[in-house]
């Protein structure tokens, strides 16, 4: 889903009251939502023409209140107040004709939705970077690093075997599986 960082946009200055300017979103190079923000003192007006999934192209109008934290070395910190749900939050999505948080969308992170095999073939993908081997479990693996102490190296290549015999080990399960489905239908 298309995001809005109140944080990233007092970054670059633009949450000055009066102010007005515009963004886009590209997916594989083509427009898939513009917006149009005008700033006023303690809210948003968000004026954006969205495309869900393919569909027609809607006109939407919303506005969204302000909020300024005192941060405790100086300055502030802005917030959206959601208009779902009326949290204090930084990022607000678009869907469906509206912006919301996350909590109102329902949406989870990449890891709260990953399997074990999936976090054991990340956490192996991770050891693989610090080696500056190629990633993914199914590459060969390649040297030690110049300048790796030795203890260091067999330290991670025991984590990096661990989590790769985890994700095969998933793996092997799911193929399992689909074998066990194949045979009922043949």
């Amino acid at each position: 889903m298309r995001s809005l960082d109140v944080r990233r946009l007092h970054r670059e200055g633009l949450l000055i009251a009066g102010n007005t300017f515009g963004r886009t979103w590209t997916h594989r190079g083509r427009e898939v939502g513009s917006i149009l923000i005008t700033v006023e003192e303690n809210h948003v007006q968000l004026c954006y023409r969205q495309s869900w999934r393919g569909g027609p192209w809607t006109d939407c109008v919303n506005t969204v209140m302000l909020d300024w934290s005192d941060c405790h070395f100086g300055g502030r910190r802005p917030w959206w107040f959601c208009p779902g749900c009326g949290r204090r939050v930084a990022l607000l999505y678009s869907g469906r004709g509206r912006y919301a948080c996350r909590h109102c969308f329902q949406l989870a992170y990449r890891s709260q939705r990953e399997t074990q095999e999936d976090l054991a073939a990340r956490r192996a993908n991770k050891v693989r970077d610090r080696l500056g081997w190629p990633r993914g479990v199914l590459n060969p693996q390649g040297e030690r690093p110049k300048g790796m102490h030795l203890s260091t190296y067999y330290r991670l290549l025991d984590q990096h075997n661990r989590h790769s015999m985890q994700a095969f080990a998933g793996i092997g399960r799911s193929l399992g599986l689909i074998n066990k489905r194949l045979k009922k239908i043949k």
